[in-house]
């Protein structure tokens, strides 16, 4: 995404990182993360943001997708689980 930080790369200077890490960087081989010049300065939030609204129908189609076949495993089970205890009550000849 090229970005830094949740609102800004400024967000790092308050961890216990103390600094900038090397994945804000634009170059990861050579970086000095104390240049803004070599490093993201834009936040993810606003990115991440933007890319879901952009591609809200990607997103729910593989949510959906996700979901689809856990919820045909519960069905089947739900149907199995009743024909189980159907089978249990019917009488013997």
């Amino acid at each position: 995404l090229h970005c830094c930080g949740s609102h800004d790369y400024m967000d790092w200077k308050d961890t216990k990182l103390g600094h900038v890490p090397i994945s804000c960087c634009m170059n990861t081989t050579s970086c000095d993360t104390d240049d803004v010049k070599q490093i993201y300065t834009e936040g993810c939030y606003d990115k991440v943001v933007n890319f879901l609204d952009a591609n809200i129908g990607l997103v729910g189609g593989a949510a959906l997708g996700v979901a689809f076949f856990p919820l045909v495993g519960v069905i089947l089970s739900c149907c199995l689980a009743k024909n189980i205890n159907k089978a249990k009550y019917e009488q013997m000849a």
